[in-house]
């Protein structure tokens, strides 16, 4: 045989070729040239089928013709024969070996066969490069507006396509896919080289970026307004027609759609050639939707893009609407449409009825506030008192607190107040403060109360101070001065006990005593400190009934009035040698007899020991000398140190020539490891 047969001619070997591949080796193959289709384009309708036949350009031999449908659900194929299955476009390949050859098929629906399906206007379009132009989409019913279309082009470098707007890239043919639900419409698009001269372009008067061919929707008040401008480029001549025959022509370049139309048709001439444009405007009516709000007339309520919390949308769009920011002291109850709760979230989506629609945000007061007076926005929360009369069973005082009116709660009977609020800065003067000669029979705080600002509690008495922590929590709570509602407070319960606190033994591992933390703590007869306290901060015990204070090696600082008016009698003061500096009137007004002064703390302020009369003697850990070296120094430039001087000084130094007030003194231990004097002899 010749090198090459072809099988179309050689009709009569074919018997005797089939034979002769039985005795082929597995491992030769045959010669495939090529495969050719009996059609390259089908258009087809629902149910229809069709043969394709291939042509296999190979050698000697037939191979075999692998058949394929890109999309079956649309169309399928098997040894050739087509069924076309629902609406849409696909590629039906014949393989052979590494040969392909492709035909496209297009199935179309009809409205007897498939009433529920989509069509596309127009169905074939011819396009320049660059030129664009928009499908429109609608439903066989008729009454459906279809929305939410995927958009698809078989050859996107002959013609690109985006919501619906088609534009031509590539001299070729191509098809436009519309998917709608599991609807498809095929546009067949043919895109030419440009002509020579300008297009036609067009530009909507009330919407100057916008396209003609498009939605264009109404207005609330249910009245449509349109009107375009069209602009014809150089040798290019045109008129415009509300009707395809171009029988009733508009004499103007401005085009205004009369009631009842939604297209018109622009038949233009260039270079001889005339070109019919059709326009279409699918006109969607409009619903309003109104937003309202219940129980909170400051409630900042706004719907996304509408202004004014109001707005309009056809039928279908997606709204929502959302709650900003919730004013305090109110709590959102949910959004209702027709007194229909519809939503509880803050925010809430929904599709557009046919008819207007009213939304309302319900608000009502927290019941925690609903017995006071107060303003409220978003960002603020002012209480402004009772509602009813100046004396309460409970006052609430809500987490979210800016504000409380200056003097507004003075002089009243209050049987339980709840302190919520976490930082509250708000500064009051002691003439102003809100509770001034408030009688409060119970006082609760949180653990979450972490701030509490200059003279909210001042005056106020309280029987008990229940605080639902343990003394490690209270020990993080800030007092910004003269706030500590201790000082007027007759017991004071931490957690769960039913015993009140007299005794307080700070935990180890604590650093620091911030000012102000057991401030007017009376009922306070004992505390024990840490070894690992470095700081006692302003006022932190001050009119605490102490007796006695065991101060530990490493404290570095005492802060002014830490210990203001408490008796520390009962031994003597022992300063300890690690203490750098101390503060103004630390030891005011107390009646400790005998203080033991370390030889390095020389940052002292003045009235250290104010008014503390009963102070005697002084134990210096230096010398005659360089106690007088210090006090000309350092507590001579204060002043007001007169206790201070004026006590017996007992020096260590050995020689009684420099120690004219007193013999020397040695030091001892107590049973609690405290070093104390025990050896001297007082004059």
């Amino acid at each position: 045989m010749t090198a090459k047969k072809r099988i179309i001619i050689f009709i009569s070997l074919v018997a005797a070729v089939a034979a002769a591949v039985i005795g082929l080796s597995a491992c030769q193959r045959i010669a495939v040239y090529g495969v050719t289709l009996s059609e390259t384009y089908l258009e087809m309708n629902v149910g229809d089928t069709t043969v394709l036949s291939a042509t296999v350009d190979a050698e000697n031999v037939i191979p075999k013709v692998v058949w394929s449908s890109a999309h079956t659900n649309i169309a399928t194929v098997t040894d050739g024969v087509v069924t076309a299955v629902s609406s849409g476009a696909t590629s039906i390949k014949a393989v052979v070996q590494d040969k392909v050859a492709v035909c496209t098929v297009v199935v179309k629906s009809t409205g007897s066969k498939d009433p529920s399906g989509i069509i596309l206007d127009p169905d074939e379009l011819d396009l320049e490069l660059g030129q664009e132009h928009f499908l429109y989409v609608a439903a066989w019913t008729g009454s459906i507006v279809v929305t939410n279309v995927t958009w698809h082009s078989l050859n996107s470098s002959v013609a690109t396509v985006n919501d619906g707007i088609v534009k031509g890239v590539g001299a070729g043919t191509t098809f436009i896919v519309a998917a709608y639900c599991d609807k498809q419409a095929v546009c067949k698009v043919n895109v030419v080289e440009s002509q020579s001269g300008e297009t036609l372009t067009f530009k909507t008067l009330n919407n100057e970026n916008g396209i003609i061919s498009g939605e264009y929707l109404q207005n609330a008040d249910n009245t449509f307004d349109f009107n375009a401008e069209i602009v014809a480029g150089a040798g290019v001549s045109y008129i415009v027609c509300t009707d395809i025959e171009c029988t009733n022509v508009v004499r103007s370049k401005v085009v205004t759609l009369q009631e009842g139309l939604n297209r018109f048709y622009i038949l233009s001439t260039r270079n001889n050639v005339d070109k019919l444009y059709q326009v279409v405007i699918n006109i969607i009516p409009m619903y309003s939707v109104i937003i309202n709000t219940q129980g909170c007339p400051d409630a900042d309520v706004e719907c996304e893009d509408i202004l004014q919390s109001s707005g309009v949308y056809a039928e279908g769009q997606s709204v929502t609407i959302t709650v900003k920011s919730k004013p305090l002291g109110y709590i959102f109850e949910g959004f209702y449409k027709d007194d229909e709760i519809v939503s509880t979230d803050l925010t809430y989506t929904f599709e557009m009825p046919p008819n207007t629609v009213l939304c309302t945000a319900k608000f009502r007061v927290d019941e925690r506030v609903d017995n006071l007076d107060f303003e409220s926005t978003s960002a603020t929360f002012k209480i402004n008192g009772f509602k009813a009369g100046a004396d309460a069973d409970e006052l609430v005082v809500p987490e979210y607190t800016t504000e409380i009116e200056s003097g507004v709660f003075q002089n009243c009977q209050i049987k339980t107040m709840r302190w919520l609020v976490p930082q509250f800065d708000k500064y009051y003067t002691s003439e102003n403060s809100p509770f001034y000669g408030c009688i409060v029979k119970k006082l609760y705080l949180n653990t979450n109360v972490l701030k509490i600002g200059t003279n909210v509690f001042w005056e106020i008495y309280c029987n008990d101070i229940h605080y639902n922590g343990d003394l490690t929590d209270w020990l993080q709570v800030e007092f910004c001065g003269s706030d500590n509602p201790m000082y007027h407070s007759q017991r004071w319960y931490l957690g769960d006990s039913l015993t009140p606190v007299t005794e307080v033994i700070i935990p180890e591992g604590i650093t620091e005593i911030k000012n102000d933390t057991f401030e007017g703590a009376k009922y306070i007869t004992d505390v024990r400190l840490p070894s690992t306290l470095k700081k006692i901060g302003n006022s932190a015990f001050a009119f605490c009934n102490l007796n006695y204070v065991s101060l530990p090696d490493g404290l570095e600082h005492i802060g002014q009035g830490a210990f203001w008016y408490c008796p520390l009698n009962s031994q003597p003061l022992v300063l300890p040698s690690s203490l750098t500096s101390i503060g103004q009137n630390a030891f005011g007004y107390t009646q400790a007899e005998t203080v033991v002064w370390p030889l390095n703390l020389i940052n002292v302020h003045g009235q250290i020991f104010r008014n503390s009369t009963n102070l005697k003697n002084v134990l210096f850990e230096g010398t005659y000398s360089q106690w007088t070296q210090f006090a000309d120094n350092v507590l001579l430039q204060y002043g007001a140190n007169d206790e201070l001087l004026s006590a017996k000084i007992y020096t260590s130094n050995l020689a009684v020539a420099d120690n004219p007030n007193g013999n020397y003194w040695k030091w001892s231990y107590n049973t609690d490891g405290v070093r104390i004097p025990v050896t001297y002899d007082l004059k």
